[in-house]
């Protein structure tokens, strides 16, 4: 496979430096703008590729410094990049994102919410959980102090699933006919999806300091540089049908009706039926392989890729060590799009994913509860 690099940079920032060694003085320049695209040769509009957009406006050093009449350094718009990423890539300022979870995941996630065989109400898990209702009408009439921690979960877990379902089982002739319309376009062309699948954001700083000229142990300049990174993860797949894709409207119809409802025994049926099952796909991707597996309409996928796009914005702020009196320095900054997409496959992974308030609320009635004596093992079959 065959790997190419371009690359296209502007350079705007200009000025001079000299000293009592160099009167004539040094033209400096920086980069302010820089463009990467590498990308995979290969057959198609879907392999690996990586596009990095930079731009820089460094710190800027003008005046004129003596320590005696012969002893000087004189500065005229003179710029120097010092901890901005505008050459190197954005991993080295930022780290690894920490709520990222990785390709793997992320593939599975995407699969699981655009198979044609997803559904909408689970049937056999909805009747299963039916056995909950008089529980939860008991709760509403409660008074207890473990009540908010009941009914929290109740809600999470209870009603607005339960809620949810019926409302999809009253516009049950809208969704089935989504669907239809939906495996109608499978069968001529296939099926494009590309969805957002996350998205998150860190801050970091890092500090340091630098001479200048760079030769010399004096005058020197401390910096402490702030960034802060937005993610979004988005997925593209594309689905196409496979042999025993029904032929008639009539039996794509009824298909759309099966895939919609749930109407199957499989191992997804049986794990969301599982009380502690919502836990672990919190931390891992074992309920979204479930669904991806699901085989209800006959189709497979090919095209799967995974791509993030990073916005990075940095700051610099320099100070000068020691009498610098004559000398002034402006504060840097840059701007980083950093692109990516990577050809990826479905996996079950585990993962450390940042809490929402919503599950953060969920554990602490769950520890309410256990605290007080107030956690069955029944229920909890919805996250």
């Amino acid at each position: 496979m065959t790997v190419r690099t371009r690359t296209r940079t502007s350079t705007v920032y200009s000025g001079k430096a000299s000293s009592w060694l160099n009167p004539s003085g040094d033209t400096w320049t920086e980069i302010s703008h820089r463009e990467t695209c590498v990308d995979d040769v290969i057959p198609g509009d879907n392999g690996n590729l990586t596009i990095t957009k930079s731009d820089l406006k460094p710190i800027i050093f003008n005046g004129e410094w003596r320590s005696s009449s012969t002893v000087y350094f004189k500065y005229t718009n003179a710029p120097m990049n010092v901890d901005l990423p505008i050459s190197t890539t954005w991993s080295s300022y930022i780290g690894t994102s920490t709520g990222d979870k990785g390709n793997g995941a992320y593939a599975t996630d995407l699969l699981a919410k655009t198979n044609p065989s997803r559904p909408n109400v689970d049937l056999p898990v909805f009747i299963w959980e039916l056995r909950d209702i008089p529980h939860l009408i008991k709760i509403l009439g409660d008074s207890a102090p473990k009540t908010l921690a009941q009914s929290n979960l109740s809600y999470w877990f209870g009603w607005k699933p339960l809620l949810s379902d019926l409302s999809t089982m009253l516009n049950f002739q809208s969704v089935v006919n989504n669907r239809y319309n939906e495996l109608k376009r499978l069968s001529k062309r296939g099926l494009r999806r590309t969805i957002e699948l996350d998205r998150h954001s860190e801050d970091a700083s890092k500090s340091g300091s630098f001479y200048f000229p760079t030769q010399f142990t004096s005058p020197r300049v401390n910096f402490t540089s702030k960034y802060s990174r937005t993610t979004v993860v988005r997925g593209h797949v594309k689905w196409v049908p496979s042999s025993g894709f029904p032929k008639t409207d009539a039996a794509m119809l009824a298909l759309a009706r099966r895939a919609v409802f749930g109407l199957t025994l499989d191992f997804a049926t049986f794990w969301e039926a599982m009380p502690w099952s919502w836990l672990v796909d919190w931390f891992s991707s074992v309920g979204d392989f479930l669904i991806y597996q699901r085989n209800l309409v006959p189709c497979t996928y090919k095209d799967l890729s995974i791509m993030r796009q990073h916005e990075i914005n940095g700051v610099t702020t320099p100070s000068f060590v020691g009498d610098m009196k004559g000398i002034s320095v402006s504060e840097g900054s840059s701007t980083v799009t950093l692109k990516t997409r990577a050809v990826a496959s479905p996996a079950i992974t585990a993962f450390l994913p940042g809490l929402t308030p919503r599950q953060i609320s969920i554990l602490a009635s769950l520890y309410v509860l256990r605290n007080r004596g107030g956690l069955s093992g029944g229920g909890l079959t919805h996250s």
